[in-house]
């Protein structure tokens, strides 16, 4: 086999080599990103709750009600202050924002920031029980 040939055969193998690498890179480093990191998912009361928080640091509180009706609180800048939410029952959408200029949104928002403070009560209550056990 030539010199020539030779090299072809290293250079060959360690490209593969390098893709493979990078593949397996891409693949480890986006499976970390997309996956939320889930700090809490399961029921308090008869009510389905989770609360996660996603990539981009953002806080998500879903609740899903008994009677099918289905809560998102958001905090958008980390600081577990809920800066918009939404209520959803069955078709209807109302969704509240703590920058609207609204007065009736920020009175709606406050009342949010009450129930928010008390599901992340709950939640830390249930996350050390579970602790202890």
């Amino acid at each position: 086999m030539s010199n020539k040939e030779n090299l072809k055969k290293v250079l060959r193998g360690n490209l593969i080599d390098v893709v493979l690498l990078g593949s397996a890179m891409v693949s480890a480093t986006f499976g970390y990103y997309f996956q939320p990191v889930c700090h809490f998912n399961g029921k308090i009361g008869e009510e389905q709750v989770e609360f996660y928080e996603d990539m981009w640091g953002r806080n998500f509180l879903n609740i899903n009600k008994t009677d099918g009706s289905k809560i998102c609180y958001r905090d958008i800048d980390s600081d577990l202050k809920v800066d918009a939410f939404t209520i959803q029952t069955g078709n209807n959408i109302a969704e509240y924002c703590r920058d609207s200029k609204n007065l009736v949104c920020h009175r709606v928002i406050e009342e949010g920031q009450k129930v928010f403070d008390d599901y992340i009560s709950k939640i830390k209550a249930v996350q050390k029980h579970d602790q202890r056990e």
